[in-house]
């Protein structure tokens, strides 16, 4: 589409050029401008798809340096056509502004040629990359077929047992307005690393953890280049009790993670394996509907894979046997 709307910019600015109509001139440059918003977004988004996320600002940075490099070549290309031709038509005794005319319009030309060009590239591998996925579809879809036909009724693997519902637990909390003391003493009843902070109306609008009452306590290293970072740097140099005091009277709103990240009772349990990892959390809690309805840790993942395997083990062993 990208490229469409560059190839029908580039035609309409040709055709409207020797009208000397500005407006029609404007109106089809922004059609060739948007079409080239259509051309980046997507061939950008396709090209970092193929890298990992941890490649993805390398992949931007060689995506901008192309950029460059063609804003650089193009413009240069585009006015070195435009003057050959305008000085070839002003010898052969053309008036200035219709050699430049004519300049003009043999540049719009090329870059239009150099559009249709990409315009066929892009709908060849569109095509091609079209039919890399149906065959690759067709190969899984048989694979399936071939590993269903080979193993029949064979029982299901023990960790897809595993879900969401079975692995959570019910949902210690603490309130919004609690202080960070009351969190302290929840963390330690409940015998918990994480507790998940609800609003009056039992929404979930928090998560506090150990590591955040820990951060709170300890030493803040603000750079005091204004004056809040001063202040701050001074309130430091306290003793710790003074601190601990001050961290304990502070509302948990304060010290807690926000926005939450969380999971909902119908996500897989691969889906919650990879927010854990990705997220480097021990625990995320379960919402529904914006309540809480539960909590899942890494240990409690951890332990329902290891008990599926266990329970599976003895029926294994026999049929090895």
């Amino acid at each position: 589409m990208g490229f469409c709307l560059v190839v029908a910019g580039q035609i309409a600015v040709c055709l409207i050029l020797p009208t000397f109509s500005p407006v029609g001139v404007l109106g089809a440059a922004a059609v060739v401008y948007g079409g080239l918003g259509f051309v980046f977004s997507p061939a950008q988004t396709a090209g970092l798809q193929t890298l990992s996320p941890d490649e993805h600002p390398h992949g931007v940075a060689i995506i901008n340096t192309f950029i460059q490099i063609a804003a650089s070549i193009g413009p240069s290309l585009l006015i070195g056509i435009l003057s050959g031709v305008a000085q070839d038509a002003e010898a052969q005794g053309a008036v200035a502004n219709a050699a430049q005319a004519q300049g003009f319009s043999a540049a719009v030309a090329v870059a239009g040629a150099i559009a249709a060009i990409g315009l066929v590239v892009a709908f060849l591998y569109a095509r091609k990359r079209h039919a890399m996925r149906m065959e690759a579809k067709e190969a899984s879809a048989s694979a399936l077929a071939s590993d269903s036909a080979a193993s029949g009724d064979m029982p299901r693997s023990p960790v897809e047992s595993v879900t969401v519902a079975s692995v959570m637990k019910a949902p210690y909390m603490v309130s919004s307005t609690a202080t960070v003391r009351e969190v302290t003493e929840r963390l330690v009843e409940c015998k918990t690393s994480g507790l998940p902070v609800v609003d009056a109306r039992g929404a979930v609008v928090g998560f506090v953890s150990d590591g955040d009452v820990l951060a709170a306590v300890g030493k803040q290293y603000a750079p005091a280049s204004n004056l809040t970072g001063t202040l701050a740097a001074l309130r430091d140099m306290r003793g710790f009790d003074e601190r601990f005091a001050d961290a304990l009277s502070a509302n948990v709103m304060d010290i807690a993670a926000k926005p939450v990240v969380s999971v909902g009772e119908d996500a897989s349990i691969d889906d919650v394996c990879t927010l854990l990892a990705s997220k480097r959390i021990k625990k995320v809690p379960v919402v529904e509907a914006g309540r809480l309805r539960g909590a899942i840790s890494r240990s409690d993942v951890v332990r329902a894979f290891m008990l599926a395997v266990a329970e599976h083990t003895p029926e294994s062993i026999a049929v090895s046997d």
